[in-house]
């Protein structure tokens, strides 16, 4: 099984998706139902708003993986009418027209409006790969889709493009955006005997000029509480 390439664009550093799509005269109605990947912060969730906007008579549920990022989304979506509902913390009224919701709450939000006349668009589709090899999430993702699939319409949304297995997504047409990076990176090997001493040295060059430090152990032996 081959997946099927739709179009492939290309972005300018740090330009919205949205602006990617209209510069390459695409509609936003032409990537509902795609496979959409883009980079990370090219605003995929804010496409989501702008079709809310755009097409008012349809309804619209945009499926992300943490509560935390439901109310990020619907906080900067509010605009463009977005609402959240996280299983019981929010009623749906029945004239809602953009709702964000966890794939955890989505089956339940599945009984009190009808996923059939929906576009559904779920935010960091790589779960359906990555996630899988968790037990626990297996039969969430599982009564998702099954659910999901009958919708108006499905489109998938990621930064990460892991290939699925699942038969089915080899019939859905992909649409690939590129951009170059907005800051350029570097990075370094050193080799060194020390390692505790080490990182507090690059700590402190990174403070003092003005950046965010963050280190990443990935050795046992190398105790946290020490380099603290």
């Amino acid at each position: 099984a081959t997946e099927r390439c739709w179009r492939t664009l290309n972005a300018e550093p740090g330009e919205y998706l949205t602006d990617a799509l209209s510069r390459h005269d695409v509609p936003l109605v032409d990537v509902v139902g795609k496979y959409i990947v883009a980079p990370t912060g090219s605003g995929k969730s804010h496409l989501v708003g702008a079709f809310a906007r755009q097409y008012p008579l349809r309804r619209v549920v945009l499926v992300v993986p943490t509560c935390a990022l439901v109310r990020r989304i619907v906080h900067r979506e509010s605009g463009n009418g977005a609402v959240a509902f996280m299983g019981g913390e929010r009623e749906i009224k029945g004239d809602e027209k953009f709702i964000v919701v966890t794939v955890h709450s989505f089956c339940s939000l599945a009984t009190r409006i009808n996923i059939d006349a929906v576009d559904v668009f779920f935010d960091e589709a790589h779960a359906m790969t990555s996630d899988t090899s968790r037990p626990y999430k297996l039969n969430v993702l599982r009564q998702f889709y099954d659910l999901a699939k009958t919708a108006n319409s499905l489109t998938w949304l990621t930064g990460t493009a892991l290939y699925n297995f699942h038969p089915d997504f080899d019939q859905v047409e992909r649409l690939v955006v590129s951009a170059p990076q907005r800051i350029p990176k570097r990075a370094e090997f050193w080799d060194v005997e020390n390692i505790l001493a080490t990182v507090c040295v690059g700590v402190r060059q990174s403070v003092a000029r003005g950046r965010f430090p963050v280190v990443l152990l990935n050795d046992k032996r190398l105790r946290l509480a020490e380099l603290r």
